[in-house]
């Protein structure tokens, strides 16, 4: 029984590791770092308002965002960071319908994540 107990324990703490390597590689790039405390707070939201979030932190840099520059924070957030989320089971994102939603994993680990982001 004492053995059965070790090796969950190593499979959990195994499991746990990857989980936050995962969590780490997802958090690598400012726009996802960006994105997971919104989204923290609201739980859902949808491709058009994450990307009015993020110019709005090029905003308060006092840096003009032009049309260009958001379609290209729209064309980032859809074919890169918000699937690199979803791959870190961070999220769910729907694609054809520009949803976003975060997952239980995000919300069993926020402790961990606001940690990382240095939110309290």
């Amino acid at each position: 029984m004492n053995k059965e107990k070790n090796s969950l324990d190593k499979t959990n703490r195994y499991e746990r590791a990857n989980l936050h390597e995962k969590i780490h590689r997802a958090l690598a790039r400012k726009p996802r770092r960006q994105v997971l405390p919104y989204l923290l707070m609201h739980e859902q939201s949808t491709l058009d308002e994450l990307t009015k979030v993020l110019c709005g932190w090029e905003l308060e840099a006092d840096v003009m965002v032009s049309q260009q520059q958001y379609e290209q924070i729209q064309i980032r957030l859809y074919h890169v960071h918000l699937p690199q989320l979803a791959d870190a089971d961070l999220i769910k994102f729907d694609p054809s319908e520009g949803s976003v939603v975060l997952t239980d994993t995000a919300k069993e680990t926020e402790q961990f994540l606001n940690g990382i982001l240095g939110v309290d």
